[in-house]
């Protein structure tokens, strides 16, 4: 919590950054199918780049630090992609660096492509993500289906 100060009296605590948790076990939405959609780690950094608005050399630098590039596929086309740490986490601002403990993930960076947006992708790639990690997958870079 920051400590905000307003000159007016007694600071009251406000909220610096929001961060959820989903544990193992924990229900998972009930979303509806979504025909032709399929999930996996990027296999390509340049198409990992060119999809996150990034450099090559940092999604190599990122894959490097133990973070892994999804990408949420309809027929093919990817719409959606977002970040999955294994090691080492950064988050708010000002940053906050984590030190994962060993089994937990950090989910970041999370974008569906303008196009595809309003579709109901990006709840069904995290429970994807989530759903892989029930089954140790989130290393292994294999496409999914998430439904």
């Amino acid at each position: 919590m920051a400590v905000a100060d307003t000159g007016r009296g007694p600071r009251r605590p406000e909220p610096a950054w929001l961060l959820w948790t989903w544990w193992r076990g924990d229900p998972l939405p009930a979303l509806p199918a979504s025909a032709g959609l399929t999930v996996g780690v990027a296999g390509d950094d340049r198409e990992a780049a060119r999809l996150m608005g990034r450099a090559v050399d940092d999604v190599r630098r990122l894959r490097d630090a133990g973070h892994r590039p999804y990408v949420a596929r309809l027929d093919g086309a990817a719409v959606a992609f977002g970040w999955c740490a294994t090691a080492t986490a950064l988050f708010g601002s000002p940053s906050v660096a984590i030190a994962l403990p060993p089994g937990d993930r950090y989910l970041w960076g999370f974008a569906t492509l303008p196009a595809w947006r309003g579709r109901g992708l990006y709840p069904r790639l995290l429970r994807a993500i989530l759903v892989a990690r029930r089954k140790d997958d989130c290393l292994r870079g294999q496409q999914f289906h998430p439904d």
